[in-house]
């Protein structure tokens, strides 16, 4: 029994993924903050409103997993941590249309992998990760808790991408780069030098300025 976090377009995208590969337990929702939405995801799924409401589920134990099904590093990190300190158990979600390398991916719980990510062996993914479609993540990458991989982007060998950093669509990490925590490459940037905390990096080559 699974409550995915949220109930825009990308928990959306979550339930898709679950539904190709097969998942045939319960499924809810969880909404608290958006307005004038129905009780139910396409008249099928509940969604629930409230932390009273969740918390009675939980009680009656009809929840037991939650995977986080929106966006934003921190909105991540923050949910992610108000459900395990509910007792719930972080639930992975994989595409099985996509490539996971073959030797030592070591993944903690908790992340989502969209349709199409590349993967490839000897990698260390984060709790809470977002790992959008048609992304690649070459040899000997770890990257940290809660980072956001937008679609296309390609991170390559022996990088390093620190906690809550966020990857624009299409943008290149150079092998061997560091990026620290809490940064934003900008969609499209080529990052060819280390990138520090807190710091924004746009451009061909990236240039790097202070958040």
């Amino acid at each position: 029994m699974l409550i995915i976090v949220g109930a825009g377009g990308f928990a959306v995208e979550c339930l898709d993924i679950l539904l190709l590969n097969g998942y045939s337990n319960k499924i809810y929702f969880y909404d608290d903050f958006s307005k004038n939405i129905d009780n139910h995801l396409y008249n099928i799924y509940p969604i629930i409103k409230s932390e009273t409401e969740l918390d009675e589920l939980i009680k009656k134990k009809k929840i037991s997993h939650f995977t986080i099904g929106l966006g934003g590093t921190k909105n991540r990190k923050k949910l992610f941590n108000l459900f395990i300190n509910k007792n719930l158990t972080p639930y992975t979600i994989i595409s099985k249309l996509n490539f996971l390398g073959h030797f030592n991916l070591n993944m903690a719980a908790g992340s989502v992998i969209v349709h199409g990510a590349n993967i490839s062996s000897n990698i260390t993914l984060g709790k809470g990760l977002l790992i959008n479609g048609n992304s690649t993540i070459g040899h000997d990458v770890v990257i940290g808790d809660y980072c956001e991989i937008s679609p296309g982007a390609a991170i390559l060998g022996n990088c390093q991408i620190g906690e809550l950093s966020s990857i624009g669509s299409n943008a290149t990490i150079l092998p061997g780069i560091k990026i620290g925590k809490n940064c934003v490459i900008g969609a499209g940037a080529v990052v060819t030098k280390d990138v520090p905390d807190n710091s924004l990096a746009i451009g061909i080559p990236a240039k790097i300025s202070c958040r």
